[in-house]
């Protein structure tokens, strides 16, 4: 079996041949960061019959190709950037660095220091994550508008406006604004900016959880549950307390199969408020 390393860089990856039982280089290609790339980078793997990929960081500039190697029916790891600096450092050369020996050092972690995790075709569930991590920035900056409107209204209306105000109400309170100064137009200027983009924080929330809800619910999402079930009492049992008297939470039972219970996407993106109050509580 020969084990290929790959160092990835944005314009350019390169790949060497290392033979495990050796630890030998067998060969090295540099290839462009394109599809042509790709296709000559298996061309050139293809001499030998039993073989695999160790891909330096394939969770970030690797990840197309390593996705791409992988849906070409291959074997491939992901080796972090820190495990190959070790191994590098380990190797005779000490602390020399090229992208030749970069790509060695990444088949020589897999082959033997065992720092090397599979990877895997992408599912449903690196959907969810992309679609919930955009949730989360959604969120956060409809948090953020928010507050800073809530920071104007103050200036503009004797103690602000109440925490349950709701973009309409905005509207509402904004419309009936009379400034009375250059400096005050300016904040009712820049208010009704927030409020246009809370609502379309609102509306991008709201597609957001429909596309979540319309992954495949066959693809359900599995979370081992972390605390007891009301209709599994008997699975845990009860821990004393601590030195300090405080109550510990609960254990899973020494012998009982830890279940995983399937959380639906609808049943996650249904935790979406798509119109919450404009509370500047960093809620949203």
């Amino acid at each position: 079996m020969m084990l290929i390393g790959v160092d990835p860089h944005k314009s350019t990856h390169t790949a060497t041949a290392l033979d495990p039982a050796t630890n030998s280089d067998q060969g090295s290609i540099r290839i462009d960061a394109s599809h042509a790339g790709y296709r000559q980078l298996l061309v050139w793997a293809r001499q030998w019959f039993e073989r695999s990929w160790a891909v330096e960081n394939a969770e970030g500039l690797g990840h197309h190709l390593a996705q791409w190697l992988v849906a070409a029916g291959e074997a491939v790891v992901d080796v972090a950037p820190s495990a190959t600096a070790r191994a590098r450092q380990l190797s005779r050369g000490g602390r020399r660095k090229n992208d030749r020996i970069d790509a060695a050092a990444a088949a020589s972690v897999a082959a033997v220091h065992g720092d090397a995790r599979p990877v895997y075709a992408q599912t449903h569930a690196d959907s969810l994550a992309l679609l919930d991590e955009r949730r989360k920035t959604l969120s956060e900056n409809r948090t953020r508008s928010v507050n800073q409107l809530h920071a104007l209204l103050r200036e503009l209306l004797p103690g602000g406006v109440p925490t349950d105000l709701t973009a309409a109400k905005a509207t509402t309170v904004l419309r009936g604004l009379r400034p009375t100064g250059g400096t005050d137009r300016v904040r009712k200027r820049l208010a009704k900016d927030l409020v246009a983009d809370i609502k379309r924080y609102d509306t991008q929330l709201s597609e957001n959880a429909t596309a979540m809800s319309d992954l495949p619910a066959h693809h359900t999402a599995q979370v081992v549950v972390a605390c007891p079930m009301v209709n599994e009492p008997d699975r845990y049992e009860q821990q004393p307390p601590d030195s300090n008297g405080r109550v510990q939470p609960p254990v899973w039972k020494p012998g009982t199969p830890v279940l995983s219970h399937p959380i639906s996407v609808e049943h996650r993106s249904a935790v979406v408020d798509n119109n919450p109050p404009l509370a500047p509580t960093g809620s949203a």
